[in-house]
C-alpha cells in the first residue's frame, strides 16, 4: 500500500503511554492549551476544519476538558486515570512500516542588532515583499506582470541585494542570521540598549536545505556528531566556506516586529516552551493536542505539547519540532532533541462512547 494510503492516526491504547510523565509542568500546560483555545475561535480556524475527520467543536471541547481535568486533578495518578477514561487516543502512523516520528528542539536566540547598518552590522533581516505571493504561512511564488513565478533564491536574493529598501533590523554575523531564518524568531539586543524580538511572517516557495546534513554528506561532520554546536564549530573554524553552504538552503523567510509576548508561532499567537510544537499544516491538525514519548540524549521525554507553529524544514508525516526556549541554555537544549518518537494525538470520546 502506498503512504499516501495508509491512516496518518491509527487507534492505540492508553498502555502505550505514561500520561503521568506529563503532568509535572500542568500550568505551563494550561497556558498552552488556552493559547490553542484562542486560536480555535478565529476564522483562520473555522477556514482550517474539519481537518482528518476532527472538527473544530470537537477539538475546542477536547481542550476544554483537558484544561479542567488538569486543573482539577489531585495527583498525576488520578489525572492519568481520568484522561484514560473520557478520550480516545491515536498514534501517528508517519510509515507504512514505523510508527515513530523525527522530533527535533528549536528555540529564540538572542543576539547583538542595529537598527542601522554599520561596518560590523551589516546583514539585514527582511520585512515581507510586495511582490511575494502566500497562503499566510507558506511562499507560493513572485507575482510578476508575466505572472506568478518561483522566487529568487537565497544566493540570488543576497548576493544581488534584491530587497533592498525592505530591512528590518540589521545582524553581525550571516550564520547568526541564517540561524533565525531557521529558528523563525529571535531576542535582539540593540546597539541603543533597546531589546526587541522579531517573528517568522512568511516564506518563499523555494526548496529548504539543511546545512548540516550537507555538511554530513560532504564528509565534513560525522552524522553521529552533528549538532547545531558541531555545525557553528566547523564554520568557526572554515569561515570561508560558509556562504557557499548557507546558499545551499533556497529558502528565504521574512520577519515581523513581535514585542508584545512572543516568540510567535505561524497560527500568530505566542509558542510555550516545552509545550508548543512546529508541525506541517498540510497534514495535521493545527492547534491539536498530542503527547510525544522519546528516548533522548538528555533521557525520556514524556510531554504534551500543542501544533502552534510550522518551520521551513518540518514537512511532512514523519516530523515534529519542539519549542524549548529563548536563550543559549535552551540552545544547548535543543541540541539533545532529536530522535525518534512516538507520536500521540488525544480526542474526547464522542458521546455515545464515553
Amino acid at each position: 500500500m502506498a503512504r499516501s494510503e495508509e491512516p496518518l492516526l491509527v487507534g492505540a491504547s492508553f498502555e502505550e503511554v505514561d500520561l503521568a510523565g506529563g503532568w509535572h509542568d500542568r500550568w505551563t500546560l494550561i497556558k498552552s492549551v488556552d493559547t490553542s483555545l484562542r486560536y480555535l475561535s478565529t476564522p483562520a480556524a473555522s477556514r482550517a476544519y474539519p481537518r482528518r475527520g476532527i472538527t473544530r467543536e470537537r477539538l475546542a471541547a477536547s481542550l476544554r476538558r483537558f484544561r479542567a481535568i488538569l486543573k482539577t486533578s489531585p495527583s498525576a495518578e488520578a489525572f492519568s486515570v481520568r484522561v484514560g477514561r473520557e478520550f480516545d487516543l491515536y498514534r501517528v502512523n508517519p510509515e507504512p512500516d514505523s510508527p515513530e516520528v523525527l522530533i527535533t528542539g528549536y528555540f529564540a536566540p538572542v543576539y547583538r542588532a542595529s537598527r542601522k547598518p554599520t561596518a560590523t552590522y551589516r546583514y539585514p533581516l527582511y520585512k515581507t515583499p510586495g511582490d511575494l505571493v502566500t497562503d499566510g504561512v507558506r511562499g507560493l511564488g513572485q507575482r510578476t506582470a508575466a505572472g506568478v513565478r518561483p522566487y529568487p533564491t537565497r544566493a540570488q536574493i543576497e548576493k544581488q541585494n534584491l530587497l533592498a529598501g525592505r530591512e528590518l533590523i540589521w545582524l553581525a554575523d550571516p550564520l547568526e542570521r541564517f540561524l533565525v531564518h531557521v529558528q523563525g524568531s529571535a531576542k535582539l539586543v540593540l546597539t541603543d540598549g533597546a531589546t526587541r524580538s522579531v517573528g517568522f511572517a512568511a516564506k518563499t516557495d523555494r526548496p529548504y536545505q539543511s546545512i548540516g546534513k550537507a555538511l554530513v554528506a560532504d564528509g565534513k561532520i560525522r552524522e553521529e556528531d552533528l549538532t547545531l554546536q558541531a555545525v557553528k564549530a566547523y564554520f568557526r573554524a572554515h569561515p570561508e566556506e560558509l556562504e557557499s553552504y548557507l546558499h545551499k538552503n533556497e529558502s528565504y523567510v521574512f520577519f515581523r516586529w513581535t514585542d508584545d509576548g512572543g516568540p510567535y508561532g505561524s497560527l500568530g499567537f505566542p509558542v510555550t516552551a516545552m509545550h508548543s510544537a512546529a508541525m506541517d499544516k498540510s497534514v495535521f491538525p493545527p492547534g491539536a493536542l498530542l503527547f510525544i514519548q522519546a528516548q533522548t540524549r538528555a533521557g525520556m521525554l514524556r510531554q504534551f505539547v500543542l501544533d502552534h507553529d510550522t518551520g521551513a524544514a518540518i514537512r511532512g508525516r514523519g516530523r515534529l519540532d519542539l519549542f524549548v526556549g529563548t536563550g543559549p541554555e535552551a540552545e544547548d537544549r535543543a541540541g539533545q532533541i532529536n530522535a525518534p518518537a512516538r507520536l500521540y494525538y488525544l480526542l474526547l470520546k464522542m458521546p455515545a462512547s464515553i
